[in-house]
């Protein structure tokens, strides 16, 4: 996925570079044709070794593009720059200015509110959350409940999908129904989330973010209007 500047991504998240040329003649076969580097939150610079990157090109009738794949581990909580140059087989640059864009890493494993996108909804809605840390590894599940406290709905770890660090919107949607596959009546409706780490099965942290506010004691509220 394309990151936008400031994105939170994980410690050991993979970066992909490409070019193209429209020259038709020379093609894009030396990994030199790359100048990447990564700016450490300290500073320092990270360094991108062949033993951490693989280089690939096509050269076809019409084609002529070259891609680095690197998976740098990214040891340091904070605020990293990537920045990119690129040129063509004989050095001319891909253009003027460089590629630069900041992203952030936090080490520890935290997982914020799910927050409902659209909320209020009438068909169907989503849950947009924050992730940290170094793996994936997360299962959660939510639980819709009336206003009383009873589950109405229950979305198990399979129906929610997998998350993923970052900050995301989930692939699950969902339509305002009950387990039984009845429309639940406009109103309003709490939900909570429960998440757990796959290997340890302990509880993932809270990431604090502004939305806590929408939150009483990790419960949120959800609203039906048709």
């Amino acid at each position: 996925m394309r990151i936008l500047d400031g994105d939170l991504v994980a410690a050991n998240t993979e970066i992909v570079a490409s070019i193209t040329d429209e020259n038709i003649y020379l093609p894009l076969d030396r990994p030199e044709v790359f100048d990447i580097k990564i700016q450490q939150p300290d500073g320092q610079e990270l360094s991108i070794d062949a033993g951490t990157s693989t280089f690939s090109y096509e050269f076809q009738p019409g084609v002529n593009k070259a891609r680095l794949r690197f998976q740098p581990l990214l040891p340091q909580n904070g605020t990293y720059k990537l920045i990119v140059k690129g040129s063509d087989i004989s050095g001319n640059l891909a253009g003027k200015l460089l590629y630069e864009i900041n992203f952030e890493v936090i080490l520890e494993q935290q997982l914020s509110y799910f927050l409902p996108y659209p909320n209020l909804f009438s068909t169907q809605t989503q849950f947009v959350y924050t992730l940290t840390g170094l793996t994936d590894e997360v299962s959660a599940y939510i639980q819709i409940l009336t206003i009383s406290g009873r589950v109405v709905r229950h979305i198990d770890e399979v129906e929610l999908g997998s998350l993923s660090v970052g900050t995301h919107r989930t692939e699950f949607v969902w339509d305002g129904r009950d387990d039984n596959g009845d429309q639940l009546a406009n109103g309003v409706y709490l939900y909570r989330v429960v998440a757990r780490n796959d290997t340890s099965k302990e509880a993932i942290k809270h990431y604090e973010s502004e939305q806590d506010t929408f939150f009483t004691n990790g419960i949120g509220k959800i609203v039906i209007l048709r």
